[in-house]
């Protein structure tokens, strides 16, 4: 077969994980990547709340080099922004190089924040999930002693017919946040009277989570102090504090926020989206409409939490879709399942796998000392296998 081009949009969970795959088959003959993304370093989001305890300096730590890793692999990169895709001309229009051509498209540039769609509400605002926003966001926690911290999950825009329907996105970060810092504040007796309220549009904390692990999570936050508004939309943003449809005002001497999120722009220019901003796919990641292009992570329509551990056998699903098409072999579908392990505070984590969520019955939850320490050995083993795990999933 002739050599293919393959180009990589976005160097994140899912484009990592692409790189890695494309070349860990054995593609015969093996393709020519490139991988085009916006910076040149990708950072564990997934560890950003641990700054709310450990400092600004943590978020430091969190990097990993795109083109040395791109290097190391023999792939291009190249730094620049999509700004439209063409797919029948199989052309990537860049905003500084001349147009990219492609024979095969892995897409991995995520959604976008839409901060603006809450009046009052934009992204000078403090938030927890990026890591030039975790640093400002740990730097004023640490200064927080006493009065109302309010952590605030935005809205998620996708479908409204979508089943299941998850009313935010990254809420599971803020879950973190909350009882590390209720944590902290146990331990630290310096500490003031600091009020923790956790706002989420969903009907309960953890959408994404199984009963029993809803029940285990709403059990840790009680018992850490923290008070959750469940079901509550944000109306507007005020200086001091956010007014709420069903609470009414809410004083907040300081708020972080995951910001509301949509469907990206490139797929709407591009004609791409389902209407609302998302990639449609197929079980095997591939565009519903276009084959040769993949789409995993944040950027797709499939209704599951926005995961990294999903984003990245998302990736193992297209790239082995694409080699066993090529080799004339069956290829397994991606199963949607919700795997995920959190801080708690103390030294306790809470870890979880279910496909509950998706209709299945399956659910393993534990909560202890073990689930704090996978957690912590998942960002390390990501972080030194730049991207790859020991096991990818």
């Amino acid at each position: 077969m002739p050599q293919r081009r393959i180009v990589i949009l976005g160097a994140g969970f899912a484009g990592l994980a692409a790189m890695h795959w494309l070349r860990r088959l054995p593609f015969r003959p093996r393709p020519a990547v490139q991988v085009v993304a916006q910076r040149p370093d990708a950072v564990y989001r997934p560890d950003m709340p641990l700054a709310a305890i450990a400092g600004p300096g943590f978020v430091a730590r969190e990097r990993i080099d795109i083109p040395r890793r791109c290097r190391e692999l023999s792939m291009d990169f190249l730094q620049d922004t999509a700004v439209r895709i063409d797919p029948e001309r199989q052309m990537i229009e860049l905003m500084v190089h001349p147009p990219l051509s492609y024979d095969v498209l892995f897409w991995a540039t995520g959604l976008d924040a839409a901060w603006s769609e809450v009046p009052g509400l934009s992204a000078a605002h403090l938030a927890i999930c990026a890591d030039y926003a975790a640093r400002e966001a740990s730097v004023q926690l640490l200064r927080l002693r006493e009065g109302t911290l309010a952590l605030v999950a935005g809205p998620l825009r996708d479908d409204p017919a979508a089943r299941p329907h998850f009313a935010t996105n990254k809420e599971p970060a803020l879950y973190e946040v909350a009882m590390l810092a209720a944590a902290r504040r146990r331990q630290d007796v310096r500490a003031g009277r600091l009020r923790i309220v956790l706002v989420t549009g969903a009907e309960a904390v953890g959408q994404g989570l199984g009963p029993r692990g809803r029940r285990l999570l709403a059990k840790r936050l009680s018992a850490l102090g923290v008070r959750v508004l469940a079901a509550e939309e944000v109306l507007s943003v005020e200086p001091g504090s956010l007014q709420l449809a069903t609470a009414g005002r809410l004083a907040a001497d300081l708020a972080i926020w995951t910001p509301p999120t949509r469907g990206s722009e490139l797929a709407r220019r591009s004609g791409l989206d389902d209407g609302y901003g998302w990639v449609p796919t197929t079980a095997f990641m591939q565009h519903t409409r276009w084959p040769n292009i993949y789409a995993m992570g944040d950027a797709v329509a499939r209704t599951q939490p926005k995961l990294g551990h999903a984003a990245m056998r998302q990736a193992r699903v297209a790239a082995t879709h694409l080699w066993a098409t090529e080799m004339g072999r069956p290829a397994q579908p991606e199963v949607p399942l919700v795997i995920g392990a959190w801080h708690a505070g103390g030294g306790v984590g809470l870890a979880t796998i279910t496909d509950v969520p998706f209709g299945g019955r399956m659910e393993y939850v534990y909560v202890g000392r073990i689930a704090d320490w996978a957690k912590s050995a998942f960002g390390s083993a990501w972080r030194m296998g730049k991207g790859a795990l020991p096991i990818m999933p």
